[in-house]
């Protein structure tokens, strides 16, 4: 693992929705902070908020209040194409050109390095084909997309946020739709790019014991528009888990 850096912080946020009407807030006043070579597993029941709170940590939605500041840098500071070097999202039900190949899809999360041509130079090359090997999908690079499984798909896309290269990934439910071994194996891959390749990931998931067992820090949404970040131990510990899942293990 290389030199850890704090790559995300917040500061005083407030995360929801305004409408013309009124302020939806579905998070308040969070300080939270996550540093590269790290897994952050963000826990809490549907329809608590996890999606939008990453959507906003990504910059695709707007704060209520506070700030988000990403490698040091408040996010609004940087434009699309700069942020697309520090953040690399993977969202469910996002939508793919079908007909693509997964090496093609791949190769998509090249684009903020590319020029306008979109061509690929041999850095770009080096890094698509990093992504394949270590998400183990180099035997269906020429396959379509429409032709892989589920499994497969999430791997695809996991490769393309890995070939972006940013110190930091957010995914929202990757292992949504995925069988019991598939689930396991989506999270245990995101942990060994966390660790081995020195990056910050966040990502959101109703796999409760995955995520105590391979997080670094959990981020637990509970009501009342809190949440806590902790090590998974210190949470356990304090019941804090129990308190969201009642029938997680001891």
């Amino acid at each position: 693992m290389g030199n850890q850096t704090t790559i995300l912080q917040t500061k005083n946020l407030s995360v929801g929705y305004t409408s013309s009407r009124e302020q939806q807030l579905i998070f308040n006043d969070l300080n939270l902070a996550a540093k590269t070579g790290e897994l952050h597993c963000l826990l809490g029941v549907n329809g608590i908020g996890k999606s939008t709170l990453l959507r906003t940590l990504a910059g695709l939605q707007p704060t209520l209040s506070g700030e988000i500041i990403i490698d040091g840098q408040a996010i609004q500071q940087y434009n699309s194409k700069q942020l697309a070097t520090k953040i690399a999202v993977v969202l469910t039900n996002q939508g793919i050109n079908a007909s693509l190949t997964v090496k093609e899809l791949v190769e998509m999360g090249r684009y903020p390095y590319t020029g306008w041509s979109g061509r690929l130079n041999e850095t770009d090359k080096e890094a698509v084909a990093k992504a394949l090997a270590l998400c183990e999908i180099e035997a269906i690079a020429h396959k379509n997309i429409h032709k892989i499984s589920d499994g497969q798909l999430q791997k695809t896309l996991i490769a393309r946020a890995i070939a972006q290269d940013c110190p930091l990934m957010i995914l929202d439910e990757p292992t949504v739709h995925l069988d019991p071994n598939n689930r396991y194996l989506i999270i245990e891959l995101l942990s060994k790019v966390a660790h081995q390749s020195n990056k910050c990931i966040l990502l959101s998931t109703h796999q409760v014991e995955m995520a105590i067992d391979l997080s670094d820090k959990i981020w637990l949404a509970k009501s009342e528009n809190t949440l806590l970040a902790d090590i998974p131990s210190k949470l356990l510990e304090n019941n804090d888990i129990k308190s969201v899942f009642p029938y997680t293990r001891p």
